[in-house]
């Protein structure tokens, strides 16, 4: 089985190790010619490439009625180029052979996660997810015209969520350091007042973008983190993108808590609190300033840790951000990559044109496009 050999690998070999086996997987399934839905809308498979690790998948998308879903800037591509690199194998399964147990870290519970290894449906469920991140009507499409590009990056596995309490506001948000969890399933984002102590938990998520060459234009970019099942409110509070700063790439440690960005610019509009939504993703469309986080091959935004082609993303409470100490309690628990390779990884999803914005089709295994 995949996922058990990837498990026993040595430590330094699980990422070749892994890309081969998936690729392999999904090189000897049928996908190309193939239809697939939910309950909104239906994606034909019309071509694939296989790499190293990268999926490249052309597709077009109807709504379950029929109609024709638009993708680009403008609506008027009817067949999009999606890029999924390091793509999951996991999807759950209630009768699945994988286990993944962790330690809920507010209530001291044991959560149990079921899962089976088929890599071919988590490409199809990445797909339909990504349909409905850029899908537009179809009102403008061009018959036959191809997209230029949406990548898809799931953030390092080394994730972490920070946490600060202290009976004082201004002590817990201006702290220094904290206490950090990595190698968790699902960590909470919060910043409340909690018996006479305010807490603020933050996540930090890290992303490879060097594959988005510096000379293509970033058109937007959605950050999606996945609620898992367990959050409260009791006011207007919502939640925003912010950029962090590290000491080093992809290792947060407790000095980097002052470095989660509430200082600074937003990298998105305010979400509101899931407010009782207990699954799905929550989506942050990112602004002019968020886009000008992702870092292309070869640069190095500040507060990247030096590191060219890394993005790194936070999520951040309005009363953090604003400096208002909070009333009530208000967290939301969200799925962190503790165990890279599910379909509900935090992602962030890029879509970005070539210069000269042509596309090219060289290399793709085909069907009926054009047809």
């Amino acid at each position: 089985m995949l996922y058990d050999t990837i498990k026993i690998a040595p430590k330094e070999a699980i990422a070749d190790l892994r890309a081969k086996e998936v690729m392999k997987a999904l090189a000897t399934s049928t996908i190309v010619g193939t239809t697939h839905s939910n309950d909104a809308w239906y994606v034909d498979f019309v071509g694939v490439e296989y790499q190293k690790d990268l999926v490249t998948v052309l597709a077009r998308a109807f709504t379950a009625k029929g109609k024709p879903i638009g993708f680009g800037r403008d609506g008027t591509v009817e067949i999009e180029r999606f890029r999924v690199f390091n793509p999951p194998t996991l999807v759950d399964d209630p009768n699945g052979n994988i286990v993944q147990t962790s330690t809920n870290e507010r209530t001291g519970r044991e959560e149990v996660r079921i899962l089976r290894e088929d890599p071919k449906q988590a490409l199809i469920e990445v797909v339909l997810d990504l349909v409905r991140l850029v899908g537009k009507p179809g009102g403008n499409i061009v018959p036959s015209k191809i997209g230029s590009t949406v990548t898809t990056v799931y953030a390092d596995a080394s994730d972490a969520m920070m946490r600060q309490s202290n009976a004082s506001w201004a002590t817990c948000r201006n702290a220094t350091s904290c206490t950090v969890q990595s190698g968790i399933s699902a960590g909470y984002m919060a910043s409340e007042l909690e018996s006479g102590v305010y807490n603020i938990y933050t996540g930090f998520w890290m992303f490879d973008t060097s594959s988005i060459p510096n000379t293509d234009t970033i058109n937007s970019a959605t950050f999606s983190v996945s609620l898992n099942g367990d959050n409260q409110t009791g006011n207007s509070q919502t939640l925003a993108v912010g950029q962090t700063t590290l000491a080093t790439w992809n290792s947060p440690v407790s000095g980097d808590f002052d470095g989660r960005g509430h200082t600074g610019s937003l990298g998105s509009g305010n979400v509101t609190h899931p407010n009782g939504a207990t699954t799905g993703y929550l989506d942050f469309a990112l602004n002019s300033t968020g886009l000008g986080w992702i870092a292309r091959s070869g640069e190095t935004i500040p507060g990247s840790a030096s590191a060219s082609g890394k993005t790194q993303l936070s999520l951040l409470y309005s009363s953090d951000t604003s400096n208002s100490a909070p009333t009530v309690r208000c967290y939301a628990q969200m799925r962190m990559a503790e165990q890279s390779g599910t379909t509900n990884d935090p992602k962030l999803v890029v879509d970005h044109t070539a210069a000269g914005g042509g596309a090219s089709v060289n290399g793709l295994m085909m069907m009926g496009v054009g047809s």
